[in-house]
């Protein structure tokens, strides 16, 4: 009986996605991290049985008149972002994802292997986690981070990290 939302920003266009085999209540993503989409450009899947669960904070003209209605063209937004999303979906399919995920995941590893060389570091987490991912954690070398900032609380790293 516990619902379970699933947090994939980096998983769409990194990953093989599907929805009906993961059976997520629901789930949602970034678009722009790895399909190339604008900012601003996500996507929340809602599983049938909770959409009731769900509302847009503003319905426009699409009050009452369906679930994905009311989520759609509500004001004055830029929609410029979803409206792109069609044509990179477009190019990620005529390019291949296997062939898009493997080369990104190369490009990645091979990088990787030479930072570990040259700051003579170790990758945080066991190799074999990367299998298919685009994105490796490494150590970073000892001379490249002041020392004191371990012993800061971080309170001025106020940043967007995405």
């Amino acid at each position: 009986g516990i619902l379970v939302l699933i947090d994939g920003a980096h998983a769409i266009g990194q990953v093989s996605l599907d929805m009906r085999a993961l059976d997520a209540d629901f789930y949602v993503s970034n678009c722009h991290k790895w399909l190339c989409a604008p900012k601003g450009c996500a996507f929340l899947y809602v599983k049938k049985d909770h959409q009731k669960l769900v509302r847009p904070i503003v319905i426009s003209h699409g009050y009452n008149s369906g679930y994905l209605a009311e989520f759609f063209w509500t004001g004055t937004a830029d929609y410029t972002p979803v409206l792109a999303l069609l044509p990179c979906l477009h190019l990620y399919k005529r390019l291949g994802a296997q062939t898009i995920q493997q080369r990104n995941h190369d490009v990645v590893m091979s990088n990787a292997k030479r930072l570990l060389s040259q700051w003579s570091s170790t990758m945080l987490c066991d190799a074999s986690m990367y299998e298919s991912l685009s994105m490796v954690e490494i150590g970073l070398p000892s001379g490249l981070v002041p020392a004191d900032i371990h012993s800061n609380n971080n309170n001025n790293n106020k940043g967007d990290n995405n």
